[in-house]
């Protein structure tokens, strides 16, 4: 096996999309690491606002006697305190989703499964009243997936 350099190293997010899991006809496997996502009739993916300074992505694994469990953390930070501001983030957290986190790199990951759906919930730190948080999250023994483009 030859290893091959990184040619985008630390890629930024430009932007999210989810669909409530309710709303995923089928996820597909195209290859090892490749899926599609067909959405139920008159259904589409659900665009949250973001920017790459606001938008972050961790995916950390965990090895315990059970096995290796991926964490994957989606963060999405929005000046002001005021929630009630961002109706479509209070319905996110409300159900299960399958989120989509592009990069400028061309990528797109997967958040969630149809038998492991990705979380929201809000993370409020009174230290700071500068803002708030959104953390979409999803552990799996898998990592997440990349979208196969179509």
């Amino acid at each position: 096996m030859t290893a091959t350099k990184n040619g985008y190293p630390n890629p930024l997010i430009y932007k999210v999309e989810y669909a409530f899991a309710e709303d995923v006809e089928t996820i597909i496997n195209v290859e090892l690491y490749l899926i599609e996502i067909v959405l139920k009739s008159g259904k589409s993916m659900i665009p949250i606002y973001g920017t790459p300074a606001t938008l972050n992505f961790t995916e950390n694994q965990e090895t315990s006697p059970a096995g290796i469990l991926h964490k994957q953390k989606l963060s999405l930070y929005y000046p002001g305190i005021d929630l009630a501001s961002q109706p479509a983030l209070l319905e996110l957290q409300r159900k299960p989703v399958i989120a989509l986190i592009y990069f400028q790199n061309g990528l797109i990951k997967v958040m969630g499964s149809m038998e492991n759906p990705a979380l929201a919930a809000p993370v409020f730190d009174s230290s700071s009243s500068t803002g708030h948080t959104i953390a979409i999250t999803c552990s799996s023994d898998e990592m997440a997936k990349f979208l196969h483009k179509t």
